[in-house]
């Protein structure tokens, strides 16, 4: 089983407590090994050089097995997605969530023809 790469866990406001929590990402799951999250909370707030060697190195054994979950600043999301195409020949798998079936599905890119 492959790994899924969380870019960024960002929090969001319970509308009963007004209280902030994590999402529950645990259903991704299902693809693979969920990682640390690439980014903290302020995914935005980054420069490009630092943030492409970082992802360069947690992406390091990127393969056709594993996932992005797209999730979080989608700057940081689009750099994740890039460098993943870049290490692993072209291709990558991200995760979106499907809010009609609640849960994640899965997508395969290939940036060469």
């Amino acid at each position: 089983m492959g790994k899924v790469f969380v870019v960024q866990l960002p929090r969001r406001r319970n509308p009963q407590t007004g209280e902030f929590e994590e999402y529950d990402i645990s259903i991704a799951s299902v693809y693979g090994t969920l990682q640390p999250p690439l980014f903290g909370r302020k995914g935005a707030e980054f420069t490009t050089v630092p943030a492409v060697h970082k992802i360069r190195s947690e992406l390091k054994d990127y393969c056709d097995d594993d996932s992005i979950l797209a999730l979080g600043d989608p700057a940081a999301i689009a750099v994740t997605a890039c460098v993943a195409a870049d290490m692993n020949r072209g291709y990558f798998s991200m995760l979106r969530w499907d809010g009609r079936t609640r849960q994640y599905v899965k997508l395969d890119f290939s940036t060469r023809p």
